[in-house]
C-alpha cells in the first residue's frame, strides 16, 4: 500500500509511533526486498517489551523498540539536532482511537505549527496523524488506520484536514467496516500518504470496503477475496468510469464477469474455477487445482538462492491470482527506466516496456493448465526475465510469435483481465512484445516449450543486440547463395 515492497534504498527507515506488541511494523518489515531499519515506540513498558519478543521471533531483531509516551516523551530525534524529531522514509500506525488524554505533558517539536489549527485536547485522531506527516521525510510514505470520523468532523478538524488535502499528502483513503477492531466498534479508515509528487496529485483515490467482511463470532473480519474482489471493482471503475457493470451489487458483479455462476443443483451463487482462482484463497483453490502453485523469484545466485520470493503457499496473503499479478508486476517493474514525460501537466511513468511486460505476465497466467505440474514460475534477475507456466502452446510456437489468432486456455480470465485493461483480445499481445525488444534494440525474446511434463517458457532479456560487422554481413550473404 505505501510502496514499501518496491523499495530501492538500502538505507531507508521505517517507524510505527504507536506500535504495541510490534505486528504491524514487522509485516510491513516483511514486504521489504531486503533489510531496512525499523523503529518502533510504544507506551506501556509490558508492550514494549512483548513488541521485542515478536520482532526476535520473527527474524527481526534489529528492530529498535522503545519505551515511551509518543506525546510526551518521543524517543526518535535527530543525533544531530535533539530539538527535532527524526524523521522517517516510511511510516504505518493504528493508533488508539480518539484518545482523550493524549495532551498530558506534552513536547511540541513543532509537530502542531502550519497546520491552521491544533487538533483537539480531548480527541487525539488528528495529533496521531499531525505526528506522522511531522515525522515523514519529503518524499515519505505512510499508512494510518484512524476512526472514519476524521473524514468528516468539523470545526478544528475541518481546518486541519482541509490544509492537508490541499497539501496533496493524502494519495488515497480506504473505507473499513465497523466492528473490526478490538476495543471498538466504530468503522474505520485507512489513510494513505505519500508526500512524493504531491505538488502534482490531482485527486484522491477512494476505496469503499465497508462491505467486504464476514461475520466472525461477535467480531467482524476482512477476507483476502473480499479485498481482491474490491481491488479489482476499483480498477474496473478505473478504466471505464460510468461501466453498467458500477451498478451490480457484488454477487451480481461476479455473475456477470464470470467469476461466479448458478449451480443447477441447489439454484445458488457459487465460485466459477475462474473466479475462484482470480479472488479466492490459496487453501481452498488447492482443494480444486491440486497442482495450483504461484512462485517468484528474484535474482538468484550461487551465494544466495534469492533475495526477494513470493509464493502462494506461504499463507502471508490471499495467494489468488489477481493478488499475485499486482504483487509480481510491481517488482519486475521497479528497476524498468522511465524517460521525463509530461502529458496534460502530469509526468507519466508508463512507457512500452511496461505495457509489455503486463502482456507477458497476464498471458503467462492466462495461459496456464491450473492441472498441470510445478505451477506458474517468474524469474527476475538483473539482465532478463522469465516467466514459465504449466501447458503446452494451443496454437504453436510459430503461431503465438506471429499472432493474428487467439486461443486462451482460460477465456473467463482473459475477459476478467481485459475488463481492467490487462492484456490483448486479438492475438496481438506476443508480436507486441516482440516488437518493443526490437525497439529498445534488446536481444530477440525466446519462446521454448517442453513436454511430458508440458510447459511453456517466455524468457526476457534486458541486454542490447551485439552490432553486426559489414564484414560478417557479406559472409553471412555469402553463405546464404
Amino acid at each position: 500500500m505505501i510502496g514499501i515492497d518496491k523499495c530501492k534504498d538500502r538505507d531507508a527507515t521505517i517507524c510505527d509511533p504507536a506500535c504495541g506488541s510490534g505486528s504491524l511494523l514487522i509485516r510491513a518489515l516483511t514486504e521489504a526486498p531486503f533489510e531496512i531499519a525499523g523503529y518502533g515506540q510504544e507506551k506501556e513498558s509490558s508492550t514494549a517489551g512483548l513488541a521485542k519478543m515478536n520482532a526476535v521471533l520473527h527474524n527481526k531483531p534489529t528492530i529498535r523498540i522503545m519505551s515511551g509516551n509518543t506525546f510526551s516523551d518521543p524517543q526518535f530525534l535527530k543525533t544531530e539536532d535533539a530539538s527535532e524529531l527524526e524523521r522517517f522514509d516510511y511510516i504505518v500506525a493504528n493508533p488508539p482511537f480518539s484518545l482523550k488524554n493524549w495532551s498530558d505533558g506534552l513536547k511540541e517539536y513543532g509537530r502542531f505549527t502550519g497546520f491552521g489549527d491544533r487538533p483537539p485536547e480531548k480527541n487525539g485522531d488528528y495529533a496521531w496523524l499531525m505526528h506522522i506527516l511531522k515525522t515523514l521525510k519529503s518524499t515519505g510514505k505512510a499508512a494510518v488506520i484512524l476512526p472514519h470520523g476524521v473524514l468528516f468532523r468539523g470545526n478544528a478538524k475541518g481546518t486541519i484536514r482541509k490544509t492537508i488535502v490541499d497539501k496533496g499528502w493524502i494519495k488515497g483513503i480506504i473505507s473499513l467496516p465497523a466492528n473490526l477492531f478490538y476495543g471498538t466498534g466504530i468503522p474505520a479508515c485507512i489513510m494513505v500518504i505519500d508526500k512524493e509528487g504531491a505538488d502534482n496529485r490531482a485527486g484522491i483515490f477512494m476505496i469503499d470496503a465497508g462491505k467486504g467482511y464476514v461475520k466472525d463470532g461477535n467480531k467482524n473480519r476482512l477476507r483476502e477475496q473480499d479485498i481482491s474482489v474490491r481491488g479489482y471493482r476499483n480498477s474496473h471503475k478505473s478504466f471505464k468510469p460510468g461501466h453498467p457493470f458500477e451498478r451490480l451489487d457484488d454477487s451480481e458483479y461476479l455473475r456477470v464477469i464470470g467469476a461466479a455462476g448458478i449451480s443447477k443443483e441447489d439454484k445458488r451463487l457459487h465460485p466459477t474455477a475462474a473466479g475462484m482462482l482470480m479472488f479466492g484463497n490459496e487453501y481452498d483453490i488447492v482443494r480444486y487445482f491440486p497442482e495450483y502453485f504461484l512462485d517468484y523469484r528474484e535474482n538468484p545466485d550461487t551465494v544466495i538462492r534469492w533475495t526477494d520470493r513470493l509464493q502462494s503457499s506461504s499463507g502471508e496473503w490471499s495467494g489468488n491470482l489477481f493478488d499475485f499479478y499486482f504483487r509480481v508486476y510491481n517488482k519486475i517493474i521497479k528497476d524498468i527506466k522511465v524517460p521525463f514525460k509530461i502529458e496534460g501537466g502530469f509526468r507519466i511513468d508508463d512507457t512500452s516496456v511496461h505495457r509489455a511486460l503486463r502482456e507477458a505476465l497476464a498471458n503467462c497466467i492466462i495461459n496456464t493448465d491450473f492441472y498441470g505440474k510445478f505451477g506458474v514460475t517468474i524469474i527476475k534477475e538483473d539482465d532478463k526475465l522469465t516467466l514459465e507456466n504449466p501447458g503446452y502452446i494451443r496454437l504453436g510456437k510459430e503461431q503465438m510469435r506471429r499472432g493474428g489468432k487467439s486461443d486462451p486456455r482460460n477465456k473467463s480470465l482473459m475477459k476478467m483481465f481485459n475488463l481492467i485493461d490487462i492484456g490483448e483480445h486479438a492475438g496481438s499481445g506476443v508480436p507486441n512484445i516482440f516488437n518493443v525488444w526490437e525497439d529498445e534494440g534488446w536481444e530477440e525474446p525466446v519462446i521454448e516449450e517442453s513436454f511430458d511434463p508440458d510447459r511453456t517458457s517466455l524468457t526476457l532479456r534486458f541486454v542490447k543486440k551485439q552490432a553486426i560487422k559489414t564484414s560478417d554481413k557479406k559472409q553471412a550473404i555469402k553463405n546464404k547463395r
